[in-house]
């Protein structure tokens, strides 16, 4: 029986919230599941989630469907979802009463068959349903799992079995966790002030419960971000090992009138100084070291580099002049003012053991016997940050280099001098090269890292030195793009500490090292939330403007770009060089037409 809107007692009982007529119904067992026309409420639950009537919804889930054919639960999700932006404060509580009971009955969350609920509520900006689909999801699973292994018709399965479904299952929330990661990141880096703040909640409640951007989620937003649009995750490269490579070649010596040779006798002048014992020497990873010692004469030294400590050490004017503009200065300086008996004496504002790293570097192309502080990763990283600042207040960009390349290097004690790096790359270039993944970077460091390449971009000296960052970029059919860029090794060092920050977002929120930084004791006026919030917004603009990594052109037309479109040049690289930015030769017409068809 049925009314002139195609309505049964049935479906205008569960409109109206009578909940006796309808157990009445129930009971008699009618023909009560017959769907209306309305394509927004296609059946009975449905219809109960619009109303948000908690109560109805149980009923109908604890009767179930009477004709045997279950209700569509991801519709009743959604709808529960749709009809959350119309809800009132005071019905919060329908609504995430409402999910809960609706993923305990099955309901998926996480489904990617289409738009899942989590990202649903993610457009919503709505952090409570989100935690609350979350949550609730995280129980099911793991009572179906039980569920599953007490399955007498399962038992005989071997584990093998249950560890596949178990791992499906946390492929497919790992994957919805992501994309919904995806979307809550970049809503707020678009969105104005207030609804940022809420975007910001449902991007911390996805860290809290273990979603990760990964390096396919990294990249989509970086697209997104670039072209102001929520790209279409159409190729998903989790399987991909994505490796950045780092290449530094040495400088040519030969440019500056010493022959390249003349850089291996640094080295074995070295050898004789005092402050290089037998026991380095022996230690030391390097095979030119080890086999040159007691070889060759040389002057004596004419310099004295004084410690904090007071502990000295003596040098080469000529071999400190050619690596350092600084130390050149005070040499000459020295020269034209000196009575035949000085001997100029220079202090280094560092510890002895640093001014040994330093002079190691000077003479030899590389720091030697790092290993000594290898047991404690935090310690060796804050030397690195210490040469890296008397590097750049003495003016030597090979040791800003060297200092770069071991933070991003998997072997921070490896040998870059001369001799041991001509077998990394090519034997016609003397070249060295890092790749990850990097055992410098860590919720402990990152911080510290970057805070010390903003302390030394505050100069005002140009950049002097580059690197070459290497990478490639799966594509849907063919081998991969590969990509190579000329950046400021500081450039190359920030990308990759915002990089590695936006990957590790959430297990950064509750190191120790970001309530020290980001919830200083001057600043109790702001919330620990909102200075977590201004971080990770300066991180996702630096991954906006970072010119390393993939950014695509192939949805901006060649009308725009002849007509000189503000968007199409910020897609153009752009290297960043201690706070000024040069902008790369613009493509040609030809190379933007081979770039959209491809």
């Amino acid at each position: 029986m049925k009314d002139n809107d195609e309505q049964t007692p049935f479906l205008a009982a569960v409109a109206s919230g009578s909940t006796d007529v309808v157990m009445s119904l129930f009971m008699w067992r009618g023909n009560n599941h017959v769907k209306i026309s309305s394509k927004s409420i296609p059946c009975s639950l449905s219809w109960a989630v619009k109303t948000r009537n908690v109560d109805m919804v149980m009923l109908l889930l604890e009767f179930n469907d009477p004709c045997g054919r279950g209700y569509d639960l991801a519709r009743a999700l959604r709808v529960a979802l749709e009809g959350s932006e119309v809800v009132m404060d005071h019905d919060d509580y329908d609504t995430l009463e409402l999910c809960r009971v609706l993923v305990q009955a099955g309901a998926n969350p996480c489904d990617s068959s289409g738009e899942s609920g989590l990202v649903m509520a993610v457009k919503k900006r709505d952090s409570r349903t989100l935690a609350t689909l979350i949550d609730s999801y995280d129980c099911r699973l793991q009572e179906m799992r039980t569920e599953r292994c007490k399955d007498p018709v399962l038992q005989k399965q071997p584990a093998s079995f249950f560890a596949g479904m178990d791992s499906r299952e946390s492929a497919e929330r790992s994957s919805s966790l992501r994309e919904a990661l995806v979307t809550a990141l970049f809503d707020f880096h678009v969105a104005a002030t207030e609804s940022a703040s809420k975007s910001f909640l449902c991007a911390q409640v996805l860290f809290q419960r273990g979603a990760e951007l990964g390096t396919s989620g990294l990249s989509r937003l970086k697209r997104s971000i670039t072209l102001r649009s929520l790209q279409d995750n159409t190729f998903s490269s989790d399987f991909i090992d994505r490796q950045f490579i780092y290449r530094v070649a040495h400088l040519d010596i030969e440019t500056i009138g010493v022959n390249a040779n003349n850089e291996m006798q640094w080295s074995m002048a070295m050898l004789h100084m005092p402050w290089m014992t037998s026991a380095d020497v022996k230690s030391s990873s390097c095979q030119f070291v080890k086999t040159n010692v007691n070889r060759g004469s040389f002057s004596r030294p004419d310099v004295i580099i004084k410690a904090d400590d007071g502990k000295r050490f003596a040098a080469h004017a000529s071999i400190l002049s050619e690596k350092s503009e600084k130390l050149a200065a005070a040499v000459h300086f020295h020269l034209m003012s000196k009575q035949e008996s000085d001997m100029l004496e220079i202090h280094l504002d560092a510890s002895s053991e640093l001014c040994l790293f330093f002079l190691q570097h000077i003479y030899h192309g590389s720091m030697l016997k790092l290993e000594v502080l290898n047991k404690d990763p935090v310690r060796i990283v804050h030397s690195i940050l210490d040469l890296l600042i008397l590097a750049d207040e003495y003016i030597v960009p090979s040791l800003t280099q060297e200092c770069v390349m071991r933070l991003l290097s998997k072997d921070i004690c490896q040998c870059f001098c001369r001799s041991c790096t001509k077998t990394v790359y090519d034997q016609s270039l003397s070249c060295y090269q890092a790749c990850g993944p990097t055992v410098c970077l860590t919720t402990d460091t990152c911080l510290d890292i970057l805070a010390v390449t903003q302390h030394i971009r505050q100069g005002d000296l140009p950049c002097t030195s580059s690197l070459s960052v290497l990478w490639e970029e799966p594509t849907l059919w063919g081998p991969a793009d590969k990509h190579e860029m000329s950046v400021d090794p500081l450039d190359a060092l920030s990308e990759a500490v915002h990089r590695y920050i936006l990957l590790h977002y959430g297990e950064l929120l509750e190191s120790d090292s970001f309530k020290e930084h980001c919830c200083d004791s001057q600043l109790k006026e702001v919330s620990s939330r909102e200075r977590a919030q201004e971080f990770l917004l300066l991180c996702l603009g630096q991954c906006a403007i970072s010119p390393i990594g993939v950014y695509e052109i192939r949805s901006v037309s060649l009308t725009a770009v002849a007509a000189g479109d503000p968007l199409v040049e910020q897609l153009l690289p752009t290297r960043v060089c201690n706070g000024s930015s040069r902008q790369e030769p613009e493509p040609s017409r030809n190379q933007l037409n081979q770039h959209l068809d491809r």
